[in-house]
């Protein structure tokens, strides 16, 4: 079994020390996933040695899922067609309050961008924006998002959409 330290300590800053922990299998400083997965692989299938890295990153990034895709969005847009707003705006709430508390402000940003407002209704367009008011000055995308939204609005409930967007700016 091959143990897995971390430490924030910087890299430049090795010593003969963490250099020897290395060589035992004890990883010290910042690493990469491939380079900590690389003593758990030895002798793995190519999918078994993707699955360790995945979990790597995990530890790596203290998540409790992989970031690497935003799977959960087609799931939104699908329960919003079929009218169950309410859970596609939990999944949102739950879903970007995970990559908010992991500190994952580039990844949330890039989902931001992604978000198809035509596919939303009202609810979760508005949840979308909700969850990410307190962290909007790291989520330069989110300015793009809010005027796609007042845009939507304005077609959707134009004697609403100004007062429903004013406090989520």
């Amino acid at each position: 079994m091959t143990m897995l330290a971390y430490s924030t300590k910087p890299r430049r800053e090795e010593n003969e020390e963490s250099s020897q922990l290395m060589a035992e299998g004890v990883l010290v400083g910042t690493v990469t996933p491939l380079r900590a997965a690389a003593p758990m692989t030895e002798g793995l299938s190519n999918l078994q040695h993707e699955a360790v890295i995945q979990i790597v990153e995990m530890i790596l990034r203290g998540v409790s899922q992989p970031q690497s895709s935003f799977a959960w969005l087609p799931t939104v847009y699908s329960l919003v067609g079929q009218a169950r707003e309410e859970e596609a705006a939990d999944i949102v709430f739950e879903k970007i309050d995970d990559l908010l508390c992991a500190g994952q402000f580039r990844r949330c940003d890039e989902l931001l961008q992604m978000v198809d407002v035509k596919r939303l209704d009202t609810k979760v367009m508005l949840s979308f924006l909700a969850i990410t008011l307190a962290a909007k000055d790291k989520l330069p995308g989110r300015r793009s998002l809010v005027q796609h939204v007042e845009n939507r609005l304005k077609v959707l409930i134009p004697d609403r959409a100004k007062s429903l967007l004013a406090p989520l700016r």
